[in-house]
């Protein structure tokens, strides 16, 4: 281990003991005093909060002598987090902003240190002011997510034990040269998740992603290479990634039944809960597809998705277009299905594929933006003008108070309960505050039904409406006594 550190196990010995030396800055943090002694010529990286340090120590006490040391067990101490209380406050505080091989002396009020209950371990007396020369050993930097996209309608994350396919794209940060790549070819993988199938930084990059994220990560030299390198990558080097998880197996319980995400489109405005009706293509086969057990389209109302190995759990959440697969072992069975829908040997794995068709919201639904407040809102018989723009849960456009050519254009005008707009329209604009902005989830029966809008809405189709109330007039509540 001394070999390791020469020139600053030599940088140390020259002051052990001695307080003495040129200054080169000094500065105050929370009323300790932090001298700067050395900073070396080259310094790249500077510690910071969540940084991992390896330190050099001498401690004196406030009588002169010298007390623990880390030279005395012949390594430097750590790993300590800087921020994370590994050590007493006055580390977190004189460590920063310091450079690899950099020296500084720390004079620590007790309040930094060991307070008024002093650490007899070590000889220090409650209430002792200390002094600790440190040299930063070794500094060790996180990974950095550097940026991300992430696509509408996530719904499940890796983490440890998910099973991935991946593409990415690998390059040297000091250079820019790119040593790796699977662009062009097959997603890489599979890989699991916290298993050591990949460098460490890269399996901590990979946590807590979503199928069809994209990120760019900075992994430094210790979470990947280190001081060995690899083909194509110099010792000590800093690496730059960019990453996009193409696929996911997930464990739902007890390593039993696996769930995996194929595809989630790239507009989510709705996601499947309790109470929706869904349409399902579901293929079922053996799991090496030798054999299929049912190639159909069911509906089915969304239950209860606690257990996980019920039907509701695999469709919670699902976005319309999404794709999910689910591999049940031998004996293992799937709850909540519509009785004899499937029929396959109690021996064999099967593959369940779920491609979520269409999806209805069985009751209006309305969320507001901003949380608007006041004394008078809009009830039935007031008349309203509102901003308006209809959507349906794929996201495909069907009208706004916006289009050109509308008739009449601009705002809509209409009065609440005269049962001149659809059903879901009007029971949403109850309540509303004149300048709020509120999201209607409208099911087909409060919306178009089951003749649809011609060539905008299709046929038992629920519809979204974001209105903005512009004004409203309020009908008169109670008329007087005629004498």
């Amino acid at each position: 281990m001394m070999a390791r550190f020469p020139l600053l196990f030599a940088s140390l010995l020259t002051y052990v003991g001695v307080l003495g030396g040129q200054i080169i800055r000094q500065f105050d943090a929370d009323g300790m005093t932090v001298k700067v002694m050395f900073v070396p010529k080259k310094c790249e990286e500077m510690s910071e909060m969540g940084d991992t340090l390896f330190v050099h120590y001498v401690l004196h006490l406030s009588s002169g002598k010298q007390g623990a040391a880390s030279i005395n067990d012949g390594r430097p101490w750590g790993p300590m987090k800087l921020g994370a209380g590994d050590a007493v406050r006055a580390y977190d505080l004189g460590l920063q902003g310091m450079c690899q091989g950099e020296r500084r002396i720390l004079i620590a009020p007790p309040h930094l240190a060991y307070g008024d209950a002093g650490y007899q371990k070590y000889n220090i007396l409650p209430n002792e002011t200390l002094t600790f020369q440190l040299t930063l050993v070794t500094l060790q930097k996180p990974i950095t997510i550097v940026d991300r996209s992430v696509p509408t309608g996530c719904t499940m994350r890796s983490r440890a034990g998910s099973k991935i396919l991946m593409h990415y794209t690998g390059w040297l940060e000091r250079t820019g040269k790119e040593f790796d790549s699977s662009i062009g070819g097959r997603p890489w993988g599979p890989v699991i998740l916290g298993a050591g199938h990949v460098i460490q930084g890269m399996d901590e990059a990979l946590q807590d992603m979503c199928v069809g994220e994209t990120r760019r990560v900075r992994i430094p030299s210790h979470l990947a290479y280190g001081e060995d390198g690899t083909n194509g990558i110099p010792p000590h080097s800093t690496l730059m990634f960019d990453i996009e998880l193409m696929e996911m197996d997930r464990m739902m319980e007890a390593e039993r039944a696996i769930l995996r995400v194929h595809r989630i489109p790239a507009i989510c405005l709705l996601h499947a809960k309790e109470g929706d009706r869904v349409s399902i293509k579901l293929n079922v086969t053996a799991e090496d597809y030798s054999e299929g057990y049912a190639y159909k389209t069911i509906r089915v109302t969304v239950a209860s998705a606690t257990q996980p190995d019920t039907l509701s759990y695999v469709l919670n959440e699902m976005c319309e277009g999404e794709q999910r697969s689910l591999t049940l072992p031998p004996h293992e069975t799937l709850s909540q299905l519509p009785l004899g829908l499937v029929d396959w040997p109690a021996w064999q794995t099967t593959r369940w594929h779920f491609t979520l068709e269409k999806l209805e919201r069985q009751a209006l639904s309305t969320s507001t933006e901003g949380g608007k407040s006041c004394n008078i809102s809009a009830k039935l018989g007031d008349w309203v003008s509102v901003d308006f723009n209809t959507s349906l849960v794929s996201g495909e456009q069907v009208m706004s108070s916006m289009d050109e050519g509308r008739q009449p254009p601009g705002p809509l005008n209409f009065t609440v309960g005269q049962s001149t707009m659809i059903d879901g329209l009007e029971q949403g604009m109850l309540s509303m505050c004149q300048g709020e902005t509120r999201r209607m989830v409208i099911p087909s029966h409060l919306a178009y039904g089951e003749e649809g809008l011609r060539g905008k809405v299709p046929f038992n189709a629920t519809v979204m409406f974001d209105v903005k109330l512009l004004s409203f007039g309020v009908a008169r509540r109670q008329w007087p006594d005629i004498m």
